[in-house]
């Protein structure tokens, strides 16, 4: 049997019941294309696709001697399908030959990873140099720490500010700040869970009436680049 697994993550679990002998064409008339993003939303797969993966959700596996509508929207950078609050990655296999030639589906819960790490530019706007400690947290486990950063006021390097490595993994991340002076603080943000465009890529520490404040953002937002299914015509 040739296993395919498309992902870069490690994974924690399988949908393992078993699964039924499908054949349906789901067709009717929808656009189906490769989407080359990394994580699709079990919401956005045009509804022939979604009837195969509600089937090996809940029977296992998805399986078929006919039209296979998942091959045709699986995109080479497709790591996972994200469905409520949990990631899962496809898994597809083929058995036998032909005619009897038999396709399956099946997910595995998984973390989708980037493929290089994400990282934050720090920019700060309450003192010339403020020093301070960096302590990056996933998921509430210690990731790494940045110590005696010293960091100048965002207008002496506009053009190179100073930036600190977050991680790869899709999920929950939490900055811990201790700075000379000024107070300790922590910050909690998500990475992933949608298209790269709104995926942070800068600390902001600001003062605000006397406050200090932190907020990880991105500087610029824009919309996701569509499935091609989501294409007007």
């Amino acid at each position: 049997m040739n296993r395919r697994t498309l992902l870069t993550a490690a994974t924690t679990g399988i949908v393992t019941t078993s699964g039924c002998i499908g054949g349906r064409n789901n067709g009717s008339g929808e656009n189906y294309e490769p989407c080359n993003v990394p994580v699709i939303s079990y919401l956005q797969l045009p509804e022939g696709v979604r009837d195969e993966v509600d089937i090996a959700f809940d029977e296992g596996q998805y399986a078929t001697r006919g039209e296979f509508l998942w091959k045709k929207i699986d995109g080479p950078e497709l790591q996972a399908i994200q469905k409520e609050e949990d990631y899962y990655a496809p898994i597809v296999d083929t058995n036998g030959i032909f005619p009897l030639k038999e396709r399956t589906l099946q997910f595995e819960k998984t973390t989708p990873k980037y493929d290089e790490p994400v990282s934050l530019l720090i920019y700060q706007s309450i003192a010339d140099t403020l020093n301070m400690t960096i302590t990056v947290e996933y998921e509430n486990e210690f990731v790494h720490k940045e110590q005696n950063m010293s960091i100048k006021e965002e207008d002496d390097y506009t053009d190179s500010p100073p930036k600190i490595p977050i991680g790869r993994r899709y999920g929950e991340y939490t900055l811990d700040i201790t700075t000379e002076n000024r107070g300790d603080f922590a910050e909690t943000f998500e990475i992933g869970g949608g298209h790269n465009t709104l995926t942070p890529d800068v600390l902001y520490i600001q003062e605000e009436s006397s406050d200090i404040s932190i907020d990880v953002t991105r500087r610029q937002f824009g919309d996701p680049a569509p499935c091609p299914w989501q294409v007007d015509n």
